[in-house]
């Protein structure tokens, strides 16, 4: 939904024509690309055993 949203805006403001906006579109690029990529870097770290036992007695 908000995505659907995001593109809308981003449309529109590409399209009016406005040098400054366009760059605060493309910066607002940047970082959605940035958290889109970071996501799947942490799931692919692998935890020992032990880290899990450890981070298992630190939240009793």
């Amino acid at each position: 939904m908000y995505e659907e949203m995001y593109n809308g805006l981003r449309k529109a403001i590409l399209e009016s024509g406005d040098d400054f906006s366009k760059k605060i579109v493309n910066s607002f690029d940047k970082i959605a690309e940035k958290y889109k990529e970071e996501p799947q870097q942490k799931t692919e770290k692998k935890v020992s055993v032990s880290e899990l036992a450890r981070a298992n007695r630190i939240v009793k």
